[in-house]
């Protein structure tokens, strides 16, 4: 990297620094910043080429989703856990357990390592069911991202509750409990006795024979197997993976916040409005997801599939500064900006 480079000015305090000599390979810098932590600094425009494909990727898959669902209910109906967490990591746009709980989280204050969870490592008193129709998913869960709440002792993401009553009931045979209130209101899991469904409530884990490689191995049995889906590969000839269905989750939340927001408020009408339906959507869809609003608007929101869902308001002004409103009528306006 040349002396005064941006890349070199991202590395400012960095300490063990070992610098790539290719200029487009992906990992231009290896170090430990200043906080303590290793990292690695990737080439510019990185993470606008990898949106776009993941983005890409989203696209194949949502088409390929209904195939994808009607394959999991057969495996669910055979019994297989490797399928049974893969309907929960599509429902709840999780991560799958290696990505968080097998490395850890250190903490770059005290330097300690935490124990998370993703989607196929998720324990019994994480979870909890909810709703009038017990069709509600609640999870307390420490995660990979950051976690706020105290709760059994440990720091926890309290996620957005999800309805989807085929999840629930599967998740209510599995042993978790329902959700219920404590003295002081608070909302945490039942954490004994039986469920509504009659089982036993589980501390332990949900997805007990389930691993990231064995579902792994179970997706690319779509492909290569008997009765395989014959599924699209992306540009990259790249087949897909546990990681879509989080993309494809946030995809499901991004349409749903929108529909919402345009049956209890029409159309945006300014730009302001506009831009307040864009933040409740990346609000909520970094809330299923456990993420803060900005990383679910820079990494798992496409902007051309939200642009189609919500277009634009075009040529609305900002705000009208009137010094004597009672002077000018609407129409006396839409003169002026005839002229």
């Amino acid at each position: 990297l040349a002396d005064g480079s941006l890349a070199s000015q991202r590395l400012e305090g960095w300490t063990d620094v070992v610098i790539n000599k290719d200029p487009n390979a992906y990992h231009q810098a290896f170090g430990i910043n200043p906080q303590g932590t290793r990292r690695s600094i990737t080439r510019q425009g990185v993470t606008q080429e990898n949106a776009q494909m993941k983005f890409h990727r989203g696209n194949l898959f949502s088409v390929a989703m209904p195939d994808i669902t009607d394959k999991l209910r057969e495996g669910i109906a055979a019994g297989d856990e490797n399928a049974e967490a893969l309907l929960f990591l599509s429902v709840t746009g999780m991560r799958l357990g290696d990505e968080s709980d097998h490395i850890g989280t250190k903490n770059r204050k005290t330097g300690e390592i935490k124990h998370t969870y993703g989607g196929s490592t998720i324990l019994g008193k994480h979870l909890a069911i909810g709703g009038k129709n017990n069709d509600e998913i609640h999870i307390f869960a420490p995660l990979k991202t950051t976690n706020r709440h105290r709760y059994e002792g440990e720091s926890v993401t309290i996620l957005t509750p999800i309805k989807n009553k085929e999840l629930a009931d599967m998740l209510l045979r599995k042993g978790v409990g329902e959700i219920s209130k404590t003295k002081d209101g608070r909302m945490v899991p039942k954490k004994i006795g039986k469920n509504s469904a009659g089982v036993g409530i589980t501390s332990e884990a949900i997805f007990k024979k389930a691993t990231a490689d064995s579902i792994g191995h179970y997706m690319e049995q779509w492909v290569v197997g008997e009765g395989g889906l014959n599924l699209p590969k992306d540009a990259n000839g790249k087949g897909f993976s546990p990681k879509d269905f989080r993309t494809n989750a946030s995809r499901v939340t991004m349409g749903a916040s929108v529909d919402r927001l345009m049956n209890e408020k029409g159309l945006p009408q300014t730009k302001e409005q506009y831009n307040s339906f864009l933040d409740t959507v990346y609000k909520d869809v970094g809330g299923m997801l456990g993420d803060t609003p900005r990383v679910a608007k820079d990494s798992y929101i496409d902007p051309d599939l939200l642009d189609a869902l919500l277009p634009e308001p075009a040529d609305l002004p900002s705000e009208m500064f009137l010094d004597e409103p009672s002077e000018m009528t609407f129409d006396d306006w839409d003169d002026s900006e005839n002229n």
